[in-house]
């Protein structure tokens, strides 16, 4: 297990992650208004620290986002593919919230609505049945 410090690259994403949260319950329920570009994007840079915790922090503070996460969901699309079925599983949700309509959100959860792991394939085939605006292609293409 990897000890955290001050410094840590983990604990930086976790504060981050922690303040947006926060600013979650400021912000009459979004962090649209309260995150900015660049605290987006290192979040985004979060996705690639080897804690895995960290990077769940991380796809659940994108999420909270909504659609003003879009610039995400590439970054997110690519975590559908992680070792961890928790992280995966934390993506898929996470493009629910962010990707309505977003055909790159929709082509990797139809992908993840394979995985091995059949909680990830529950969330995935959930976040389709929001995120695709004609829900029954959904159904056929699972």
């Amino acid at each position: 297990m990897e000890k955290i410090t001050i410094s840590s690259p983990a604990r930086s994403t976790r504060r981050l992650a922690t303040f947006l949260a926060l600013g979650l319950m400021f912000v009459g329920g979004t962090l649209a208004n309260a995150a900015a570009p660049a605290d987006v994007n290192k979040l985004i840079e979060a996705l690639r620290n080897p804690d895995e915790k960290a990077r769940i922090q991380a796809i659940d503070a994108l999420g909270h986002l909504g659609p003003a996460g879009k610039s995400a969901i590439k970054a997110l699309a690519a975590e559908l593919s992680d070792k961890s079925a928790l992280v995966r599983g934390h993506a898929a949700h996470a493009l629910e919230l962010i990707g309505p309509g977003d055909p790159a959100a929709i082509e990797a959860l139809i992908k993840a609505s394979t995985d091995s792991d059949a909680t990830v394939r529950r969330m995935a085939a959930r976040a389709l049945h929001k995120v695709h605006p004609a829900p029954k292609e959904v159904e056929e293409a699972l």
